[in-house]
Order: C-alpha cells, then structure tokens, then sequence
C-alpha cells in the first residue's frame, strides 16, 4: 500500500510541469497563429484554438487569458475571415461577449476593455455608423477610463481620434480639431506606426490641409515592412490605403 501510494505521489509531481507547459503553450500556440493570421487559414484556426479550450477550462486565470484574446479577434474579423456581414457580424459579437466575461473575471484590466470596444466599433463599421451611434459614447468612455488607468497606453488616443473624425457632426463627439490632438499625442509614443500615420493622414485630409496630409502619407510609404515591432500585412495594407487618399500622386 506504501508502494502504491508512493508511485501515486511520484505521478503527481510528475504530471504537474506537463500540465502547466501544456496551459503555456496554449497560449503561445494561439499568439503565434495570430500574429501570423495573415498566412492561410491561421486566422481560423487561432479562435478555433481558443474556443477549444474555455469549453474545458475552469482556473479562472487560464479562462481570462483565453477570453481577452478572443476578444481581440474581433478587431481582425472583417479583415481575415470571408463571409456575410451576417457571419462576421455573429463572429463580432462572440469576441465582445468574451470581452464582458473577461472583465467579469479582471473588472479592473484594461486589456479585456480595449479589446471588447475595438471589437464594438468593427461592429459598428459593418452595420454603418449611422446605425451604430449608440456604440459611439461606449468606446469614448471606455478609451477615457483606459487613460485614466494608464496614460501612456497609446492605442486608446487612437481610437478617440478615430471617433471624432468619422462621427457625424451633429452628434457632440464629430470633431476632426479634437481628432487630430488625439492622434498627435499616440504619434508621440509611437511615431512610426503605421495605423497612427494613417489616421493622422486622413484627419489633416478631412481638415482640408492636404500638403500636410501628403508630407504624412510620404513619412508612412517611407516605413519598412521587414520591422519585428509591427505586422507587416497592417503596415502594407496602411500604405495602401495611404495612397488611396489621393493627396499624392501614386506610386
């Protein structure tokens, strides 16, 4: 009985390393198949993975890292999976419900937060936004919160940029001054980034300062594709919708 009880023990610890490996490469698994869901059915395959797993996981670490990733897949649905905008649309929303199962779990992590609204405003872009207005204060507000709780997360001046140029005016949040000060304070902690430069782009265009623009757009086509700290399918198809301004002549 002290045999078997010893052999029991040994299993154990034994097993105990291949468990935790085992929930690391998970993890790992499905960021390197997003950070490569440009190549064939990667994409897929990473919120296959992640789904895959929150059916049988119950430590509720495990569970949040699995769920705020899925809700980052949301930000990539329209680009990454064909369909219907019905589909994408359905996709969309399960990312935003692991984000609100996320915050459950980390009520005061922004990561979930960030996520889950950037999944919203794809939402938004597929239905129209001029169907979508009620999403618009969400997103400003969780932006807000997340610079309160960290004013150098950078992405979040982004996002506020977006909103105030693409909201119509006659709604208090369309204002493309405001835009252009949030999208000049991103470009201060990432100045070669590729969707900042962008955005930067087409604020200075919507504010009729197109040699502005131009000098803008010139700085992103200038930006290699080869630099690990970007996704180059992002840094590419930025450049191209940088041309597709129209305030320089194509190249």
């Amino acid at each position: 009985m002290k045999r078997l009880l010893t052999t029991v023990f040994i299993s154990i610890i034994l097993s105990t390393p291949i468990a935790a490996q085992s929930t690391t490469d998970v993890l790992i698994n499905a960021d390197q198949l997003y950070n490569t869901r440009d190549v064939n059915t990667h994409f897929q395959q990473c919120i296959d993975l992640l789904n895959k797993h929150l059916l049988t996981t119950t430590a509720p670490n495990l569970k949040y890292e699995l769920l705020w990733r899925l809700a980052r897949t949301g930000s990539q649905v329209p680009y990454y999976i064909d369909g219907t905008d019905a589909e994408l649309l359905t996709q969309i929303e399960a990312s935003i419900a692991a984000g609100d199962q996320a915050l459950i779990l980390q009520p005061n992590s922004i990561v979930p937060l960030y996520w889950k609204s950037i999944a919203i405003g794809r939402h938004a872009e597929i239905k129209g936004i001029l169907k979508s207005l009620k999403s618009v204060k969400p997103i400003r507000n969780n932006m807000n919160t997340i610079i309160k709780a960290d004013p150098t997360f950078h992405r979040a001046y982004f996002v506020l940029s977006r909103l105030h140029r693409k909201a119509p005016k006659f709604i208090s949040i369309g204002n493309p001054e405001k835009s252009l000060d949030y999208i000049t304070t991103a470009l201060q902690y990432d100045p070669t980034e590729s969707i900042y430069l962008l955005e930067k782009a087409r604020v200075l265009k919507k504010l009729g300062k197109k040699d502005q623009a131009a000098a803008v757009v010139n700085t992103l086509l200038a930006l290699p594709e080869n630099d690990p700290k970007y996704f180059a399918d992002q840094v590419r198809r930025d450049k191209l919708a940088g041309l597709e301004l129209g305030v320089i002549a194509n190249k």
